[in-house]
């Protein structure tokens, strides 16, 4: 630039002194107002500041770099990277753990709360055994198309929260009268009501037919 200057000056050296002056300063601005291109290495003991749009095919910082106009979100020296704000993503995938202090939203429906409870609004699909240490709570119609097996000395309760003792099976209505139907899907075929005998040496068959009910000795189901 030094020697674009010179020349500069070389061919308007015949001219008035202040003429010569005011083309080259008027020329020095407009070279550092364009744009500038650097082809060597920078360093400053300052801060650089950049007004424009900078860019550039490698970036390295060997310290906390900084994102944002609040200086927020940062990566750190060791690579975590700390976004205040949202982060999108359009695929992500990890091959270690992933832990969430907050809640957990999945595909906008499904989500885990801080203490690690799941809300879905739509199907949950478990395709292994599934084990349950604690309460399952449903509120809406829940089917099964697989056995369900409630684990040893546990209680089975339908319409209640209260706790039960002394009955595997508890069914109440906490509105009307409570009621439990017992239904076949073939025709013809009815239900039954099988009772293992209380000296457990055999099961007694329950049946109805027209307000009557009738009993007799029956073969135990498997598993009795």
């Amino acid at each position: 630039m030094s020697s674009l200057v010179t020349n500069v000056r070389a061919f308007l050296s015949p001219r008035s002194p202040a003429i010569v002056a005011t083309v080259v300063l008027l020329f020095v601005v407009g070279m550092v107002q364009a744009a500038t291109t650097i082809s060597t290495s920078i360093t400053t003991g300052g801060d650089l500041t950049v007004t424009g749009t900078a860019s550039t095919t490698l970036f390295s910082a060997t310290k906390i770099s900084y994102f944002g106009g609040t200086a927020t979100s940062t990566f750190s020296t060791a690579g975590v990277l700390t976004a205040v704000g949202n982060t999108s993503l359009v695929t992500a995938s990890s091959t270690g753990a992933i832990s969430v202090a907050g809640a957990f939203w999945v595909g906008g429906n499904a989500t885990t709360t801080a203490a690690g409870a799941i809300s879905t609004e739509s199907t949950l699909t478990v395709g292994a055994a599934a084990t349950l240490s604690s309460t399952l709570g449903v509120t809406g119609v829940t089917t099964l198309t697989g056995t369900t097996t409630v684990g040893t000395a546990a209680r089975f309760a339908v319409g209640t929260t209260t706790a039960i003792s002394g009955a595997g099976l508890l069914v109440e209505d906490q509105v009307g009268t409570t009621t439990a139907a017992f239904s076949a899907a073939a025709a013809s075929k009815g239900a039954r009501l099988i009772l293992e005998d209380h000296d457990g040496a055999g099961c007694t068959e329950v049946v109805a037919l027209n307000g009557v009910l009738t009993a007799k000795i029956a073969t135990c189901p498997a598993g009795i």
